[in-house]
């Protein structure tokens, strides 16, 4: 740190002395609030962005940092998925539907068992045909589509 750079912490007294202030004057503070977001929308915004990234790579982080499924480990395609699906239903129920709200859910819940990290291939896969490609069963052969078959009748 610089000579010049001044590191302010505050005090007890003075954080007591603003909730009291804040109290008090909670209509100016609302309008003065609106104020500004109607004034700064793209500060704001950007804030938000910033900060749900920060709680996606914390989140991301938590469960392992790649996906399970095929070990991808870019975090631009990482996701968090519902180990048991219901994913829509659980964040109706938590009454935050924002991308954001939900890693800052699970954050301010240190980040419950149930959840898992998939890339987004994996986990459209998994939600579309409740098995993703990676995933080889032993016991099964291979699906092939009905493009990839041949006419063997010789028509």
């Amino acid at each position: 740190m610089s000579r010049r750079q001044v590191v302010y912490k505050t005090t007890e007294r003075e954080r007591a002395y603003a909730r009291a202030y804040y109290r008090t004057h909670v209509e100016q503070q609302r309008a003065s609030n609106v104020a500004y977001r109607a004034k700064h929308p793209d500060l704001l915004s950007e804030y938000s962005r910033n900060r749900n990234q920060r709680l996606k790579v914390e989140a991301i982080y938590a469960y392992g940092n790649q996906c399970t499924c095929c070990g991808e480990t870019e975090l631009e395609f990482l996701a968090i998925d519902h180990v048991n699906g219901g994913g829509s239903a659980h964040r109706k129920e938590i009454k935050k539907n924002g991308t954001g709200n939900f890693y800052l859910w699970l954050k301010d819940n240190g980040f419950p068992l149930g959840f898992r990290v998939l890339c987004h291939n994996c986990n459209f896969a998994i939600g579309k045909y409740g098995i993703c490609p990676h995933v080889k069963l032993p016991s099964s052969p291979p699906q092939v589509g009905a493009w990839h078959r041949r006419d063997t009748t010789g028509s």
